[in-house]
C-alpha cells in the first residue's frame, strides 16, 4: 500500500514539474488591456508560484495600441501573438480569418510542446460560441486537455445551451462566483457531464505597489473626485446611474466630480453629455479619459476620494465578481458598491466598504455623501477594505488548490 502511495505521489510530482499551462486567448489584448488580461496575469502568477509553467498565446490583434510587442515576457509570463499581427482588423471578415489562422497556429504550437515531453493543459479564453466550442473540440482531437474560464452569465436560454456544450467539450472550468459554480455543477449533474470545476475569486497581490504618478494632483486638492473604471459603451447603464447619483449629491450641497476611466465611443460620449444636460450637471464635473495605462490608472486611484462600483439586482450582476474590486480594495481607498453577489461574503457596509441596495441611486448618493463629509471615517473604511482583500483575495491563498486542479486535469 505504501509503495502504491509513493508511486502515486511521484507521478503527481513529475506531472507538476513538467506541467505547462498554455493560455489561449482571442481579441482581448495581452499584457495590457481591460479586465480580462488582468485576470489572466493573476491566474498565471498563481500557477507560476507553485513551479508550474504558464504562457500566453494570443489569437488575433489587440483592441488597444498599448500592446506593442509581438513576443515578450511580462511579469514572468511569456506571450506571443499569433499570427504576429498586433492590430485587430476593423473588417469583420478579415478579423474572422485572422482568428482562424491564429487558432490553427496555436494548435500546432500546443501539439509541438506536448511532443517535446511537456504535459500541456490549455486554459482557454476564446469565447463560448461556435468558435470557442470548435477550438475545444480540436484540442480534444489532439489529446490536449482544456480548462475554460467562466466569469459572466448573460441572460437568455441560448446561454444555457452554450454553457452545456462548453462543459461537454472541456475537461475543467475555472469560475469566478458561487452562483456560476452552482449552475455549472447542476448542468453537469443533469446531463451526466464530467467536468472538474474550481472557484477562484478575483485575485490580488499584496506586494504590488501602487504607482505614485502625480496625476490630477492639483485637481484633487481643489475638487474631490470619484473614480469609476470600465468600458463606457459596455456599461452605459452604470454610467447613467452614477450621473444621477452625482446629481443627488450636488443637490445635497456637496461638491465633487466624477472621472470615468476607460474606452468610449463618440456615441457613448454624446449620450453621457445629453444626460448631464438633462440632470443640470455642469460639463466640467465629469471627465471621460478614454483608455488609460496601468500607471495612469494607479495615479487616478491614488488621488480619488472614493472608487465606484455600481451593481444591479439582475442576473448578470449576481453572477459577476468585478475584476477591479481587488485592485480597488488594495489601494486603501473607500469603495462604494452594492449588496450583490460574493462580495457580501467579506465586505461589510460602513466597516470595509460603503454598500447600498442595488439600483438605488439615492442610497448610492448617500454613501458618496458619507465619504465626502467624514474623510477620517472613509480612510478607516479604506484601510479595513485593504485588510479584507489581503485576507480573502491574495493569490497566495489559491496557489496550491489551483496547481492541484491543473495537475488533476492531466491525471484524470
Amino acid at each position: 500500500m505504501d509503495r502504491v502511495q509513493r508511486n502515486s505521489n511521484e507521478r503527481v510530482k513529475t506531472c507538476e514539474e513538467n506541467l505547462h499551462v498554455v493560455c489561449v486567448c482571442s481579441g482581448i489584448g495581452f499584457p495590457h488591456g481591460f479586465a480580462q488580461p488582468r485576470r489572466i496575469q493573476m491566474i498565471g502568477k498563481t500557477v507560476l508560484h507553485e513551479g508550474l509553467q504558464f504562457s500566453v498565446l494570443h489569437i488575433g490583434g489587440s483592441p488597444t495600441a498599448a500592446n506593442k510587442n509581438r513576443i515578450g515576457v511580462y511579469q514572468g509570463i511569456a506571450f506571443e501573438y499569433l499570427p504576429g499581427i498586433l492590430v485587430r482588423p476593423k473588417n469583420s471578415l478579415k478579423r474572422s480569418l485572422l482568428y482562424l489562422y491564429g487558432a490553427l497556429l496555436a494548435l500546432v504550437k500546443i501539439r509541438s510542446l506536448r511532443n517535446h515531453n511537456q504535459q500541456v493543459c490549455a486554459y482557454t479564453w476564446v469565447g463560448g460560441g461556435f468558435f470557442g466550442i470548435t477550438f475545444k473540440i480540436f484540442l480534444r482531437l489532439i489529446n490536449v486537455p482544456s480548462v475554460q474560464e467562466v466569469n459572466e452569465w448573460w441572460p437568455g436560454r441560448f446561454q444555457w445551451l452554450q454553457k452545456t456544450l462548453n462543459l461537454l467539450f472541456s475537461d475543467g472550468t475555472i469560475v469566478i462566483s458561487k452562483k456560476i459554480e452552482k449552475r455549472l455543477r447542476d448542468l453537469c449533474d443533469t446531463y451526466s457531464i464530467t467536468n472538474k470545476i474550481i472557484r477562484i475569486p478575483v485575485l490580488t497581490d499584496r506586494d504590488e505597489e501602487t504607482s505614485r504618478q502625480n496625476i490630477e494632483k492639483v485637481r484633487a486638492e481643489v475638487t474631490p473626485y470619484l473614480l469609476w473604471c470600465g468600458n463606457v459603451d459596455g456599461y452605459l447603464r452604470d454610467v447613467i446611474f452614477m450621473l444621477r447619483s452625482l446629481s443627488n449629491v450636488h443637490k445635497n450641497g456637496y461638491k465633487c466630480s466624477m472621472v470615468f476611466a476607460g474606452t468610449k465611443s463618440v456615441n457613448a460620449e454624446m449620450t453621457v453629455k445629453e444626460h448631464m444636460d438633462e440632470l443640470g450637471l455642469p460639463r466640467d464635473c465629469v471627465q471621460m479619459t478614454g483608455y488609460v495605462t496601468d500607471e495612469e490608472l494607479a495615479g487616478l486611484i491614488l488621488h480619488a476620494r472614493a472608487l465606484l462600483l455600481p451593481l444591479w439586482s439582475d442576473d448578470r450582476s449576481q453572477c459577476r465578481f468585478p475584476t477591479k474590486l481587488g485592485e480597488y480594495l488594495l489601494s486603501k481607498k473607500p469603495v462604494i458598491t452594492c449588496q450583490v453577489g460574493d462580495l457580501c461574503d467579506f465586505l461589510t457596509d460602513g466597516q470595509s466598504a460603503y454598500i447600498c441596495q442595488p439600483g438605488n441611486e439615492s442610497a448610492f448618493a448617500e454613501k458618496i455623501c458619507c465619504v465626502l463629509c467624514d474623510a477620517t471615517a472613509a480612510e478607516s473604511v479604506g484601510k479595513r477594505g485593504k485588510d479584507q482583500a489581503e485576507k480573502w483575495l491574495d493569490f497566495r491563498n489559491h496557489t496550491r488548490p489551483l496547481s492541484q486542479f491543473f495537475t488533476d486535469i492531466l491525471l484524470q
